[in-house]
C-alpha cells in the first residue's frame, strides 16, 4: 500500500517522465529536419530519418502504457537506456553523417555537444529517481572522456593548456575537455544529492501531516483496503501530559514535531510505513513480514532499539531548546492488519487497523507496570531469526479481549 508521499513521488516521477520522452522527441526531430535538408544522399536520409521516427515511435508507446499503468519504473529505466545511447551516438552522428567535409576529431569535441547532455540532465531531475539522474551525468562524462580519446588518435590533432587555441579546429585544450568531464560527473552527483533530498523532504511532510486527521462522518472516506502480514510497532511518550503541563501551545508541537521527526526518520530506515496517528502521543509503525520481504519482526525490533538509543540525544536537544526532556514506552506485535488510504477532506492518509494494532498498543501499556521501556509478543519472538540469542522473558499478564495470559519479552540489546 502506498503512502500519500510515495503516490505524490510517483505523479512526479510520470511527469519527469513525460517531460524527459517529449525533450528527446523533440530533439529528434529537429535532427531528423537538419538532416533532410542536408546535402547527403537520399537513401542514406531516409535511412537516418527511419531509424529516428522508430526511436521516436518506441518512446510514445512507453508513455502510453505509463499512462495506463501508472507504473514509471519499467518505462524510466529503458528511458535512461535510450538517453545514453543518444548521448553516445549524437557525436559520431555529427561527425559521420552531418557534416559535408568531416570535421576534425578536435572541432567534434568543442561542439555544443555538452549542452544536449546537459539540457537531457536538467529534464532528468524532474524523475526523483537520484540513480537516473547520476547515471546520465556519469555516461555524459565517460562519453565526453571517449571523445578525448577518439581526438587523441587523429595525428592531426594539437594538445594546449592555454584557451587561445580554442579557435583552431585541430587544437584541444586539454583543461576545456578536462573541466567538460568533471562537471558532467559532478552535476551528476549534485543532482542524484538534490532528488535525494526533495525525496525526503516530501516524505517528511507526509510523516509531519499525520497529526491533521479528523474523523468525521461528512470527511472520511476509506478506500483501497486491503490485507497484510506485517509486524507493527506501537510507540507512546510516556507521561506526557505532565511532564509539558505549563508549557505553551507552540512549545508543546514543537516537542511533538521533533519527536515524530526523530522517530519517523529511523522507521524510514529500517523500511518501516509510518500509520497515521489517531492518539497525538503514540505513533504507529507497519513493517511488512508477507513473503518476498525482509524480515520486519527483525527490522521492527532493530528500530525499537535504536529508537530507544536515540532519546538520548533527542533531550539534548530539547535541552538546547529549554524544552523538557521525554521517555518512550514500545510495543511490538506481529500478525494480520487491515491496510488502506483514508481519503480525510480530499487527502489520501495511510492508516494501519485490526486486532493485530490494538494488541500492539495493549503490549506496549503493559511497559507502564514492568517498567521495562521495549516489550514484545511471544508471536513476534517466534519470528525472530535466532531469538534465543537476545529474547528475554519479562513476565505473563492479562491482556483484555484474550482469556489466557500472555508472556511478554525484550531484548538485551537495550
Amino acid at each position: 500500500m502506498s503512502l500519500p508521499a510515495d503516490n505524490l513521488l510517483r505523479q512526479k516521477e510520470i511527469h519527469g517522465l513525460y517531460a524527459a520522452t517529449f525533450a528527446r522527441v523533440f530533439l529528434l526531430l529537429a535532427i531528423g529536419v537538419v538532416v533532410y535538408y542536408s546535402s547527403l544522399s537520399q537513401n542514406l536520409i531516409y535511412e537516418i530519418c527511419g531509424t529516428m521516427s522508430f526511436v521516436i515511435l518506441v518512446s510514445l508507446i512507453m508513455i502510453f502504457n505509463v499512462h495506463k499503468s501508472r507504473n514509471p519504473k519499467g518505462a524510466g529505466i529503458f528511458g535512461l537506456i535510450l538517453d545514453v545511447l543518444i548521448l553516445a551516438a549524437l557525436p559520431l552522428f555529427w561527425y559521420f553523417f552531418l557534416a559535408e567535409k568531416p570535421l576534425p576529431p578536435a572541432a567534434l569535441t568543442k561542439t555544443m555537444y555538452p549542452f544536449i547532455w546537459l539540457l537531457i540532465l536538467i529534464v532528468q531531475l524532474f524523475s526523483l529517481r537520484p540513480s537516473m539522474v547520476f547515471v546520465i551525468g556519469l555516461s555524459a562524462g565517460l562519453i565526453q572522456a571517449g571523445l578525448l580519446v577518439f581526438t587523441y588518435l587523429d595525428p592531426n590533432t594539437k594538445f594546449s593548456t592555454s584557451l587561445s587555441g580554442i579557435s583552431d579546429a585541430n587544437t584541444v585544450v586539454i583543461t576545456y575537455q578536462a573541466a567538460a568531464i568533471l562537471s558532467a560527473i559532478f552535476s551528476g552527483l549534485v543532482g542524484a544529492y538534490i532528488v535525494s533530498s526533495v525525496r525526503n523532504l516530501l516524505v517528511d511532510a507526509e510523516f509531519a501531516s499525520g497529526d491533521e486527521v479528523l474523523f468525521t462522518d461528512n470527511t472520511s472516506d476509506a478506500r483501497s483496503g486491503t490485507e497484510t502480514e506485517a509486524a507493527v510497532l506501537s510507540c507512546e511518550i510516556k507521561n506526557f501530559t505532565a511532564e509539558t503541563e505549563g508549557l505553551e501551545a507552540e512549545q508543546i508541537f514543537k516537542v511533538l514535531s521533533m519527536f515524530h521527526r526523530t522517530m519517523g526518520a529511523i522507521v524510514r530506515s529500517h523500511n518501516g510505513k509510518i500509520a497515521a496517528n489517531n492518539e497525538t502521543l503514540c505513533a504507529a509503525f507497519m513493517f511488512s513480514v508477507g513473503p518476498r520481504r525482509n524480515n520486519g519482526a527483525e527490522q521492527a525490533l532493530q528500530a525499537a532499539v535504536k529508537m530507544l538509543e536515540s532519546i538520548d540525544e533527542l533531550n539534548k536537544l530539547l535541552a538546547e531548546n529549554k524544552l523538557p526532556e521525554i521517555e518512550i514506552d514500545i510495543g511490538i506485535h506481529c500478525g494480520t492488519i487491515a491496510v488502506g488510504s483514508l481519503h480525510i477532506n480530499g487527502r489520501p492518509v495511510f492508516t494501519l487497523a485490526g486486532e493485530t494494532v490494538t494488541f500492539a498498543q495493549r503490549v506496549k501499556n503493559a511497559c507502564k507496570s514492568t517498567g521495562v521501556p521495549l516489550l514484545f509478543s511471544g508471536f513476534t519472538k517466534d519470528m525472530l531469526n535466532g531469538s534465543e540469542k537476545y529474547a528475554q522473558p519479562v513476565g505473563s499478564f492479562s491482556v483484555r479481549g484474550k482469556e489466557e495470559k500472555i508472556t511478554v519479552y525484550t531484548t538485551s540489546q537495550i
